[in-house]
């Protein structure tokens, strides 16, 4: 099952107690719908979205909507088709009154609008796998009601992006924390959490190739500086001066020498007695120094 469609099994499953809230979700779910010969027809790509669409119908205007199966573009689509003059009158409404969506609602309570953008969601709403990318997006057919959803998002406080999409508008969101927002005002808890988890394991993840890319560097780096002391040393050991310097520095050179791979901590504490890595660094610093001298 895809990570849209747990989303939709989870904020179908929600029960709505208030008879105003289940009309609010009618509504949401009469958002996309179209007129067809005097027909409203609704289609949506789940079947529990399908059958409860029908069973709120059945409610609210005493219909009985006829529900066909098809497959579009590879897809299963179901289509609701019903006759009602109310919701033909709210259909105009959406698409030539002035009015904002709260007010073609009609009575409401305080929840009626996150009902609302639910029902709104489970028709016409995507969301991708957060793990692959962060993307939740409305596709609406008509632009008049793209336009009054996109004021009512912006009312909720969950302003989205917004994108043509052939002759359809997309109202989406592109961030984890958007999206949280998002699906905490439909009342997916779940879906939320997801999000979260999705969320730390990445920065998780980010964290730990940082890390590694900072070891990786380090790494290089002291390799780069070991074969610079070491040719140092072969070339203060070619030209025969080596044995005649200190003795601390001809120690220091054996052991670098002996021990190319380790870094400057461990080759110090390889002295008899150990000496401090500044200290170290000052004798490779003196062998490479004079080992420049003699080029």
């Amino acid at each position: 099952m895809s990570f849209s469609s747990t989303v939709k099994e989870e904020l179908i499953g929600i029960s709505i107690k208030n008879s105003c809230c289940r009309r609010a979700l009618l509504y949401g779910f009469l958002l996309g719908a179209e007129i067809v010969d005097g027909n409203i027809l609704v289609s949506t790509e789940v079947e529990a979205v399908a059958l409860h669409i029908a069973k709120l119908i059945r409610e609210f205007f005493g219909k009985e909507p006829t529900i066909e199966s098809k497959v579009c573009f590879g897809r299963q689509k179901y289509f609701l088709c019903f006759e009602s003059t109310r919701i033909l009158k709210f259909l105009h409404s959406l698409d030539l009154s002035e009015e904002d969506l709260i007010s073609l609602l009609g009575k409401t309570c305080g929840t009626c609008p996150q009902v609302f953008l639910r029902g709104a969601f489970l028709v016409f709403g995507t969301v991708n796998d957060p793990a692959k990318s962060y993307h939740a997006e409305f596709l609406i057919p008509r632009a008049a009601r793209a336009e009054k959803l996109d004021a009512f998002l912006a009312e909720l406080g969950i302003p989205a992006r917004r994108i043509l999409r052939a002759k359809k508008i997309g109202l989406y969101y592109k961030s984890s924390s958007a999206m949280e927002e998002l699906f905490a005002e439909l009342g997916g808890s779940r879906a939320v959490f997801d999000l979260i988890n999705v969320k730390i394991e990445r920065e998780l993840r980010n964290n730990e190739n940082r890390a590694t890319n900072c070891d990786a560097r380090n790494i290089a780096k002291m390799v780069s500086a070991s074969q610079k002391q070491i040719a140092a040393i072969i070339a203060l050991k070619d030209c025969g001066m080596l044995e005649s310097l200190e003795e601390d520095l001809q120690k220091t050179a054996e052991l670098r020498m002996e021990h190319d791979e380790v870094s400057l901590s461990e080759l110090a504490a390889l002295h008899e007695p150990p000496i401090s890595k500044s200290g170290l660094n000052h004798r490779l610093a003196k062998l490479c120094e004079l080992a420049e001298k003699i080029k």
